[in-house]
């Protein structure tokens, strides 16, 4: 039985390296960015892996390696599977949308679905380089440009609306 297979630390060599960084790692941490976005907290995901909640914490900071059966089972705890893809390069800049094609991302990601999302965003590739579509990468991108904007937003808002008492301090 290996290292991974008992939890135990594993040293950094024994990773394949992607760009420097261990695909474990990285493979984590792409699970722990799905399991966000699905909305499910830390402690309902270890209790579907039969775990305590701080072996998650331990898994995603890396800590501790998670054995094969703990990542098959987190997969499909998260309804997921595994597709090697060739790594994507960039097809979109996030700044040459307009905010009105932001706003109608935004739009469709709030009230439709990705799948309609995308297809906007494949319309606005599409002015600039004919026959674009938009990948579900490149929707990613936009997806978090549009979040930190809107934090952003909100935080100014905030600071707006308590500006005297801040001002205060």
């Amino acid at each position: 039985m290996s290292d991974i297979d008992r939890n135990k630390p594993v040293p950094q060599e024994g990773l394949v390296h992607l760009d420097g960084v261990g695909l474990l790692v990285s493979f984590i941490a792409a699970l722990e960015h799905e399991r966000e976005r699905q909305g499910m907290t830390k402690s309902a995901l270890a209790e579907q892996l039969g775990v305590a909640p701080a072996r998650i914490t331990e898994w995603t900071t890396g800590k501790v390696q998670p054995g094969i059966d703990v990542l098959e089972r987190w997969l499909r705890v998260l309804d997921l599977e595994v597709r090697l893809t060739p790594k994507r390069k960039a097809t979109i800049n996030v700044n040459d949308l307009s905010l009105m094609d932001l706003a109608k991302v935004h739009w469709a990601l709030t009230n439709k679905s990705r799948r309609v999302a995308k297809s906007v965003l494949s319309e606005f590739m599409s002015r600039t380089e004919p026959n674009t579509h938009a990948t579900a990468a490149d929707l990613d991108d936009v997806e978090q440009h549009i979040k930190n904007s809107l934090i952003r937003l909100q935080i100014e808002a905030s600071a707006h609306q308590h500006r005297e008492e801040f001002e205060k301090m």
